[in-house]
């Protein structure tokens, strides 16, 4: 079983800064995370998808206010697939840059899932 300096719990804006942070000054890490990706709620299911999504909205609404400008679209429609997809692609992005910094750090910062799943250079945690 590996033992570790510091156990942080949550991979959230806190977590993550104070795991990196941690590993900086060569103590060993993990950073326990339930959700699967780092980046914590705001991240993965608050705020960052939301503002996407509401982006996408307002510019969809923008369309109705074209013609005071002389401008006239025809054929306004709205392609939920396709927002979700760039909702889907922003989270992924910033999920993918944080979990780089993490991996910059190896072999002093391990992450874990809390479910009890093992994870290379990690302990279970239950």
């Amino acid at each position: 079983m590996k033992s570790f300096d510091l156990v942080v719990i949550g991979g959230g804006p806190g977590g993550c800064v104070a795991a990196i942070r941690a590993a900086q000054l060569g103590m060993s890490v993990a950073c326990v995370e339930g959700r699967g990706a780092l980046g914590g709620t705001c991240l993965n299911v608050g705020c960052i998808p939301s503002k996407a999504l509401l982006t996408s909205s307002a510019k969809y609404a923008e369309l109705s206010h074209l013609a005071a400008h002389g401008i006239g679209v025809i054929d306004k429609t709205l392609d939920l697939g396709t927002m979700m997809g760039r909702k889907d692609k922003i989270v992924g992005d910033l999920t993918k840059g944080i979990a780089f910094l993490f991996k910059k750090k190896r072999p002093y910062l391990s992450v874990c899932s809390r479910q009890g799943f093992m994870v290379p250079n990690c302990t279970r945690f239950q």
